[in-house]
C-alpha cells in the first residue's frame, strides 16, 4: 500500500467490466441523499447514471482519504445543499486532487452547466490537481464512475446513442466525440479498453 504513487489511473471500461466491480463493498453515493450528514469519507464509492448532474470525488493523497459526490441538476437543490456540502467536504478532508465529471447543455436541462461550472471553478480556486470530463455531447449519453483509493484507479462506463444504436467509450477518439471540454491533470493517466 505505501507504493501508491498517486498519479490515477482513469480506466475507461464496458458496461461488464464495469457490473464485475464489487461495488456491494463501495460506498454509494446517491443524488438524492447527498446532504452534509451523509458525506462519508470511503476508500471506495461508485455512482451511476451520470447524466445532466455533476459528479466526481475529492482526495486528500497525503492522508489518504476520499470522498465522492454526485449532484443532481436542479435550481432549488443546489441552492439549499450543494454550497453547504462542498464547504462541508473541504473541511472534512482538504483535498489537493479532484475529478470533476458530468453536466449537457441542453433545453430541458438549462441549470446543468451552470451547475458544472459553479463546481469547477470552486474546486479550481481550492485544488491543486483537476482533472475534467465536461459536458456530455450526446443528448441520450450517460456515465458510471467507480473509484478505488487503495489502487488510485477511477473506473469510466460511458454510454452514448447514435440513431438506435448504443455505443460505450472505449477508445481516445470516442472520448473526444464525447465530452466538450477534456482537461487532464499531469498526475493523472488515461487507459482504455484493451
Amino acid at each position: 500500500m505505501n507504493n501508491i504513487s498517486f498519479k490515477s489511473k482513469f480506466n475507461f471500461v464496458s458496461n461488464s467490466e464495469f457490473n464485475r466491480f464489487n461495488r456491494w463493498r463501495s460506498h454509494y453515493v446517491n443524488t438524492w441523499m447527498m446532504t452534509k450528514q451523509s458525506v462519508q469519507i470511503a476508500n471506495d464509492f461508485y455512482t451511476e447514471s451520470i447524466r445532466t448532474c455533476t459528479a466526481g470525488g475529492f482526495i486528500n493523497t497525503k492522508i489518504r482519504q476520499a470522498v465522492g459526490f454526485h449532484f443532481i441538476d436542479n435550481v432549488r437543490w443546489f441552492n439549499v445543499y450543494t454550497k453547504d456540502i462542498l464547504n462541508h467536504i473541504f473541511k472534512l478532508i482538504n483535498p489537493d486532487k479532484c475529478f470533476l465529471l458530468g453536466g449537457k447543455n441542453l433545453a430541458n436541462s438549462s441549470f446543468s452547466m451552470e451547475q458544472f461550472e459553479y463546481i469547477k471553478n470552486f474546486t479550481k480556486n481550492k485544488v491543486e490537481k483537476l482533472t475534467i470530463f465536461e459536458e456530455h455531447l450526446f443528448p441520450d449519453s450517460e456515465t458510471n464512475l467507480h473509484y478505488s483509493l487503495n489502487d488510485d484507479v477511477l473506473n469510466i462506463n460511458t454510454s452514448y446513442w447514435k440513431g438506435d444504436e448504443e455505443h460505450t467509450l472505449l477508445t481516445p477518439e470516442e472520448l473526444k466525440l464525447c465530452f466538450k471540454n477534456i482537461v487532464i491533470s499531469p498526475d493523472d493517466e488515461l487507459f482504455f479498453h484493451n
